[in-house]
């Protein structure tokens, strides 16, 4: 079993990462994990024991007031359940609350039920760079209706 995984170059930072293709990077997951465990908030949903969904996100840059959330993974048994729209709602309510202006996240182009979810909850797309959409939301202080 690999040890490695494989991840937009931008979400590399600060993790040893070795070049695969032009914008994919293998990434060390022993490494990748420990970064989400000590520097993202995460929002989990459960079924008995088994993680079935998954929102982390930086909330630690105090000077652009910027977050940006690096994973939205849902298990296959419990696509469509509601379960990524509930998650982001708790990631977006705590970057409101951890004072963040706005949010950011990458998402490969041919996920387009991903981006479909992002522009239900007000992602714009702010740049298109070969297969990855770099998309942004405003946080604003009210909770998305």
């Amino acid at each position: 079993m690999s040890r490695f995984i494989e991840v937009p170059r931008s979400l590399t930072h600060g993790i040893r990462a070795f070049i695969l293709l032009e914008d994919v990077v293998k990434v060390n997951i022993h490494e990748y994990s420990t970064k989400i465990r000590t520097r993202a908030k995460t929002f989990e949903a459960w079924s008995g024991k088994a993680l079935v969904g998954l929102v982390a996100a930086y909330m630690n840059d105090s000077r652009t007031r910027a977050g940006f959330i690096t994973s939205v993974s849902v298990a296959k048994g419990f696509i469509g359940r509601g379960i990524a729209s509930a998650l982001l709602d708790r990631c977006l309510e705590k970057s409101r609350q951890e004072g963040m202006k706005t949010i950011r996240l990458e998402v490969g182009l041919e996920s387009l039920e991903a981006i479909r979810l992002y522009k239900n909850f007000g992602f714009s797309e702010t740049v298109r760079q070969g297969e990855t959409v770099s998309m942004e939301l405003e946080i604003n202080d009210k909770s998305r209706s």
